[in-house]
């Protein structure tokens, strides 16, 4: 159970270097954010402003009572109206935003975002929309504290620290980690290397290890941590943040504590049965709230939300402040289809929503990312959903120069037409026009080259590939060579897509001749320079089961012998990570499956 958890956490930066196919942004369902840490960022200024305004009346009234009662009356009057002392706990992200990627941040002037599909971390400008690229890599669970981002680099495995002003980036701590929190000045995460809970001071730099035992989802409150213990029985512990003795809590089999109020709400498994329990911080009160195996469970505003582990398509609330607390559902669906069509050049005429990959709260935005269908084609894309105007926003657009981007657009429908008008046009009975010659392939429409290119679209991609024949002596290369060739030559001059919805990213015609493609255009352009040397070469597709059901890939034959190589994924990560591959090693290190009875089986690696 605990991995299906876990996998979205270290499956995304996988994702991000075998992404191809779009990315979207959105925004939360209004109110104010309570984070599931009392007092994390928004609500971490009001408590103490209500505190504040608490102690001026109390003083008023005290002053007003000084005639009228003793001093003993006084004292018990005094007592009675004191306001609590605020805790002054400053949270960097949430537990359940954690759990979601820990993607999204934002504070009075800037949005920070790691985006999926470029690879990075972004800082975007509230008031003018415009955006610039902090740092790249997959930079997981960010944090902000006093105005520097700390997150977890995956890849690089350490933690680092990045100055968004200045843009630098320093390593503060070597080694992998998990569920990296901030609390104060405190980093909070688990160690990989043996999944202790450990804390991490960013004035002393001093380490220190708070449970020396397996612990999955950790989740701070006030001055403790609360956690499933990593064992067969997996119930949940606190312990205190400077450290000491561990406290159980419940005995029932757990996951995600998430806490509002002095209230811990957790998903509990009993009898191979799970649902979304709530129970006092000491443990007392147990109930049931919610039969359901709810996964990227988080907190906002006064409501629990979560998304339904059968059907990772539909997100729903729970009003924690209601005396009914009955599941409502977030319909975000036909929005998303709406801002697909406001800014897509092609309008998609069939959508839907097959499931959420994680809920990023924020102060009034919701980030999330989402695996859909679009006409019959899969894709995995990133949003924002903004509350106020009740609307949902691609990333891939929240994060381009509007006016460049609606001046492409423009182009590209006017040539559209241009060309539809051009192809409607009776041809001259004389003089005839040779017929051109093409490099070995297939340059109809109807290609796997790309399904929608036209034909001029086409003759340019069969002019390139034709470039490419020119540009070396295939004679005396050994099949390695020409598929090594291909694969560095794509990697040359080409550029993963900001957004497969422009400039035809997703064919061959992006990657060879407009010089960006995503994963489709990577792979279709594999296909069409191994076409022309004479190498055997499949176009291969992720199912629906996939980590990421839009990717594509392809495998060659080399001395007889079927392999995969993934370009844009090597592209994008900087090394040859998938790289003639069998199937097995391609399956478990990149997390994707398909249909292996329609392609030959590749069984061993090449090396």
């Amino acid at each position: 159970m605990k991995k299906k958890y876990i996998i979205f956490i270290l499956g995304i930066a996988m994702v991000a270097a075998i992404s191809g196919c779009g990315r979207t942004s959105h925004k939360a369902p209004g109110e104010e954010i309570i984070s599931e840490a009392e007092t994390s960022m928004e609500e971490s200024f009001s408590v103490e402003e209500i505190s504040d305004k608490a102690q001026e009346d109390e003083e008023t009234e005290k002053q007003s009572e000084e005639s009228e009662v003793s001093e003993a009356q006084e004292e018990t009057a005094s007592q009675e109206m004191k306001a609590p002392e605020p805790d002054t706990t400053v949270y960097g992200n949430t537990p359940g935003n954690i759990m979601g990627g820990g993607l999204f941040l934002e504070d009075d002037n800037y949005f920070y975002l790691y985006h999926g599909y470029d690879n990075c971390v972004y800082r975007t400008d509230r008031k003018t929309g415009i955006s610039d690229k902090l740092v790249d890599g997959y930079c997981l669970q960010l944090n902000l504290v006093d105005g520097k981002i700390y997150a977890n680099n995956a890849q690089e495995e350490s933690v680092i620290e990045i100055d968004p002003e200045s843009g630098q980036v320093t390593e503060i701590r070597k080694g992998g980690v998990e569920y990296l929190m901030s609390a104060d000045r405190e980093l909070y995460f688990m160690d990989t290397s043996d999944n202790s809970l450990r804390k991490l001071s960013l004035d002393s730099m001093e380490e220190t290890v708070l449970v020396d035992q397996p612990i999955v989802t950790p989740c701070i409150y006030k001055d403790r941590v609360y956690f499933a213990l990593d064992s067969g029985e997996h119930f949940l512990y606190s312990v205190p943040r400077e450290g000491g003795e561990m406290t159980r809590i419940n005995a029932v089999h757990s996951y995600m504590p998430t806490i509002y109020k002095d209230r811990i709400y957790y998903l509990g498994m009993e009898n191979e049965e799970y649902s979304i329990r709530v129970m006092g911080i000491d443990g007392s009160g147990e109930k049931i709230v919610v039969e359901t195996d709810a996964v990227f469970m988080n907190l906002f505003r006064d409501r629990l939300y979560y998304v339904d582990g059968t059907d990772r398509s539909k997100v729903y609330f729970i009003d924690l402040e209601a005396e009914s607390q009955v599941p409502e559902s977030v319909e975000l669906e036909a929005r998303i289809e709406e801002a697909v069509n406001r800014y897509a050049i092609e309008t998609v005429s069939e959508y839907r929503l097959d499931g959420y990959m994680g809920l990023n709260f924020q102060q009034d935005y919701m980030a999330f990312m989402c695996a859909e269908t679009m006409d019959g084609q899969q894709y995995m894309d990133e949003y924002l959903y903004e509350v106020e105007g009740d609307r949902v926003l691609p990333v891939a657009y929240f994060f381009v120069d509007r006016k460049v981007m609606e001046a492409a657009m423009k182009e590209a429908t006017k040539e559209a037409k241009e060309e539809s008008a051009n192809l409607g046009q009776t041809a001259p009975s004389a003089p005839q026009t040779p017929a051109r010659t093409y490099p070995p392939g297939n340059y109809s429409p109807g290609s796997v080259y790309g399904p929608k290119l036209s034909q001029a679209e086409l003759d340019q991609v069969a002019d390139a590939v034709q470039a490419y024949l020119n540009s070396y002596d295939f004679s005396a290369m050994s099949d390695y060579d020409k598929v090594e060739t291909a694969h560095d030559y794509l990697c040359s001059i080409c550029e993963f897509a900001p957004d497969w919805r422009y400039n035809r990213a997703n064919t061959a015609w992006g990657a060879l001749v407009y010089y960006e493609a995503q994963c489709s255009g990577y792979a279709r352009a594999m296909k069409a320079l191994c076409d022309a040397m004479g190498i055997g070469c499949y176009y291969v597709h992720a199912d629906e089961y996939a980590m990421n059901p839009s990717h594509q890939w392809n495998e060659v034959c080399i001395d007889g012998n079927w392999y995969i190589i993934d370009v844009q994924g090597n592209d994008k990560s900087g090394f040859r990570a998938f790289y003639l591959l069998s199937d097995d090693t391609y399956g478990a290190m990149s997390g994707m499956s398909w249909d292996r009875s329609s392609v030959p089986a590749c069984p061993a690696d090449y090396y």
